[in-house]
């Protein structure tokens, strides 16, 4: 409670000390709780290093054998795409393959992938090479519906890559 000034007895250092607690009631308080105030909490578990979508086919990420037909089925398509684009969207479109291709392949990799969603993704691949653009369409839609969150740096990338192949490659 803040003292009455108008009372002669009251003299400015008790002002002063009352304006000092103030402020030290502040500065002492922890908006954030637990732990203390200026000292900066640091997360025990280091976060991965992003990945770079830069994509050198000639030196493709090195997979397991079990990820390795995903590369082997994905490169082909991107280095024949690359290779037939004509107009400025197209080649817009021909970054945001390359750069979804070389992050999946990336996070082959690295583990990144689920052990649910890479058999989704091989299958995806095999469909493109069969040609039938629909299924795999069909398969990128799903992962997209259940796995966005997680992995939208690379599905918007295949998802032009299904989309190019199927009007550029019969």
């Amino acid at each position: 409670m803040m003292p009455d000034l108008s009372d002669a007895r009251v003299s400015i250092c008790s002002y002063a000390i009352y304006v000092l607690n103030y402020a030290l009631s502040f500065y002492n308080s922890n908006p954030y709780g637990g732990a203390r105030s200026g000292i900066a909490a640091v997360n025990s578990t280091p976060a991965k290093p992003p990945i770079s979508g830069n994509l050198d086919p000639n030196q493709p990420p090195a997979l397991s054998a079990e990820y390795q037909p995903i590369s082997d089925g994905l490169l082909p398509f991107v280095t024949y795409l690359s290779s037939v684009v004509t107009g400025a969207k197209e080649k817009k479109e021909m970054v945001e393959i390359e750069k979804g291709v070389a992050i999946l392949l990336k996070k082959l990799a690295r583990g990144d992938i689920d052990s649910e969603i890479a058999p989704k993704v091989m299958t995806m691949v095999t469909a493109m090479q069969n040609r039938d653009y629909g299924s795999a369409a069909a398969i990128q839609k799903a992962l997209v519906n259940s796995d966005w969150k997680e992995h939208k740096d690379w599905l918007r990338g295949i998802k032009f890559l299904i989309q190019f192949a199927s009007k550029r490659i019969i």
